[in-house]
């Protein structure tokens, strides 16, 4: 919460990308992609709805957003949910699509919490190595 400016710090220093959160807020939520432990996603909105939402919260240039999205919805592995309302997705469905939406954009940092709750082992190693390859050093 503190990360994301949710929280106000009540003590120390925190900094992200050599970025202070106490005074540089604007700039490091530009980085920043989140994974909440709880999704954030709406009933009537399809997967690519999420996604056009988001990508435009977060700044994609207009143009670039069906190549984003689509490629990160292929790199979670929902191509085949693309035009599915979220409220019929299963509970690894949603969290595969709260991964992605933590992706898009300049997301040079990801927070996850617990980014595999509620998946089958299957996925969860799936998006474990997902997120393996999308981890920049």
């Amino acid at each position: 919460g503190i990360l994301t400016g949710l929280l106000p710090m009540t003590s120390g220093d925190v900094t992200v990308r050599g970025l202070d959160v106490n005074r540089q807020l604007a700039p490091i939520r530009r980085l920043l992609g989140v994974c909440p432990q709880h999704n954030i996603l709406w009933d009537n909105l399809t997967v690519m709805e999420h996604m056009r939402v988001f990508a435009a919260l977060k700044g994609v240039p207009p143009s670039d957003v069906k190549a984003a999205a689509e490629a990160l919805i292929k790199e979670v592995g929902l191509t085949e949910k693309v035009n599915v309302c979220s409220r019929k997705l299963s509970g690894g469905m949603k969290r595969k699509l709260s991964v992605a939406i933590a992706m898009l954009g300049t997301s040079s940092v990801v927070l996850l919490d617990e980014p595999t709750s509620g998946m089958d082992p299957w996925s969860r190693r799936f998006t474990w190595r997902v997120i393996k390859v999308c981890t920049v050093t």
